[in-house]
């Protein structure tokens, strides 16, 4: 059976950070919901979120009958006051693990169904009248990333066992094929394999994924490029960048955030631009270890931060933003009463 990554919680984290708790410039972010998000209704976890042009939010997970709605399953919308079904519900799955919003309206989810004791990913489109599934014999193994490439394809990204290398399956209008072809004979070492966890397409048309890579001996999470060929890792092989985090600025460039690894041992927490060249730097003075990136549809930068010693978590999540010189922990009061008209539009998304 498969198994969600527990990283997929860190998604729940951004949904349920709120305007609560600041005792002073560096408040902590408790975890609750913002006004205009009272009526809960969600009746298990959060596992993708999908920001809508008229400012509602798509949520996917394992939750059923939100609201008492008997088709609010797996996928609804919220509209700023109610959670909403969508049409009559995608389909009969265990969880809702991607979404993906179409060029001309409407959205693509991936998700997990069982058969007789057999689990499988599945994609469906919702049309905006009615859910549609995308052709059939999936891997099993869960879809992490969709996105759609510059031709129109639609983009799968699975952790592992999609049955092609490069872990990336794409949807033609009637197949769904590998990313590159197969190639006639594998000389890569079995544990050395790619697995993807967030897939974005640049304003360039470049095709940029989070996840691990094979590099020399060993894998790297990192954030890599696809050639055409393969997974090329984003900057100097001598500095690596672990990638916890992807997201798209409003330009098109992709942000990354993680750990910076030099060649002499050293690390710090970061969140940096990529140009298309090289990496861009947002300043120091991140306060913990990132754990998620969103974009706001105001184009703030913020990312959830944490401290942990010895893997032990040892404060609370923060929030903070990047306000083009320096990073500030967000003081959620402030914050809501300088924005009054996102009092129910505000919300993050992994």
């Amino acid at each position: 059976m498969l198994r969600l990554p527990i990283r997929t919680l860190s998604r729940n984290a951004w949904l349920t950070l709120l305007l609560l708790a600041s005792s002073a410039a560096a408040a902590l972010a408790q975890p609750g919901w913002l006004p205009g998000f009272h009526q809960l209704g969600l009746t298990g976890s959060v596992t993708a979120t999908l920001r809508q042009p008229n400012g509602d939010l798509i949520v996917g997970g394992d939750f059923t009958n939100v609201g008492g709605q008997p088709n609010a399953d797996f996928v609804v919308r919220w509209d700023g006051r109610h959670w909403q079904a969508l049409g009559e519900g995608p389909g009969a799955f265990t969880t809702v693990t991607a979404l993906c919003a179409l060029p001309a309206g409407g959205l693509e989810a991936a998700g997990i169904v069982e058969d007789k004791g057999t689990s499988q990913s599945i994609v469906t489109r919702w049309d905006g009248h009615h859910w549609q599934p995308l052709g059939s014999g999936w891997p099993q193994s869960q879809v992490n990333a969709l996105t759609i490439a510059p031709n129109g394809d639609l983009l799968a990204g699975f952790p592992f066992g999609s049955g092609s290398p490069c872990e990336v399956l794409r949807w033609d209008g009637q197949h769904w094929l590998p990313l590159a072809p197969t190639p006639a004979t594998n000389t890569a070492p079995a544990t050395r394999q790619v697995s993807i966890w967030n897939l974005v397409v640049t304003a360039t048309g470049e095709l940029v994924a989070r996840g691990y890579f094979p590099y020399e001996t060993h894998e790297i999470q990192t954030a890599a490029r696809w050639t055409g060929t393969a997974w090329q890792p984003l900057g100097p092989a001598n500095v690596h960048r672990s990638a916890v985090a992807l997201a798209l600025t409003p330009r098109g460039e992709v942000l990354a955030g993680g750990q910076l690894f030099d060649a002499h041992g050293n690390n710090s927490d970061y969140v940096a631009r990529w140009d298309g060249r090289a990496w861009q730097e947002l300043g120091p003075g991140l306060k913990g270890r990132v754990e998620t990136l969103e974009v706001t549809p105001t184009g703030e930068i913020q990312a959830t931060t944490t401290t942990y010693s010895n893997d032990i978590l040892t404060r609370p999540t923060l929030l903070e933003q990047w306000n083009g010189t320096s990073w500030q922990v967000v003081d959620w009061r402030a914050y809501h009463a300088a924005n009054p008209s996102l009092s129910s539009r505000q919300y993050w998304g992994g």
